[in-house]
């Protein structure tokens, strides 16, 4: 009697799980790629913003993207956007590239987010920079 209570739990459980929508929004991949705009942001990523730019945002970024419901196919493509934020980790200027539609849930996305992980001291020179961001989603 036990085991077929169970079954029918893990049956139940396992449907419930299929028919919900949840279950397939974490799919996809993200790919993030960082570049510098100017040879001081440059110098910056090579040394102390490194990890924070190659690490900590994609990171962060991956997980706000996956609770937006990006990483589903109908969002698959390349999204490049310059982003500047200021000491406290507030996104203080954005810029879309031309082949990036300004409307798309992942700018929105971003914006909305305000501001993202704060920085360290070792890795403050990342603030009032401009770095492009290039995100692949498949």
């Amino acid at each position: 009697m036990r085991f077929t209570i169970f079954c029918i739990f893990i049956l139940v459980a396992t449907h419930v799980m299929a028919e919900n929508d949840i279950t397939y929004e974490h799919s996809g991949t993200v790919g993030t790629s960082v570049t510098a705009t100017s040879q001081e942001g440059f110098n910056c990523a090579k040394a102390a913003g490194k990890v924070y730019l190659l690490s900590e945002l994609p990171v962060f970024f991956s997980a706000e993207f996956g609770k937006a419901g990006l990483l589903r196919k109908e969002h698959s493509g390349k999204y490049k956007l310059a982003l500047v934020i200021d000491e406290n980790s507030d996104i203080i200027g954005y810029q879309v590239a031309e082949n990036t539609d300004k409307n798309s849930l992942l700018v929105k996305t971003i914006l909305n987010l305000g501001s993202l992980p704060p920085l360290s001291t070792s890795n403050s020179c990342v603030a009032g920079k401009p770095f492009i961001f290039e995100f692949t989603i498949t």
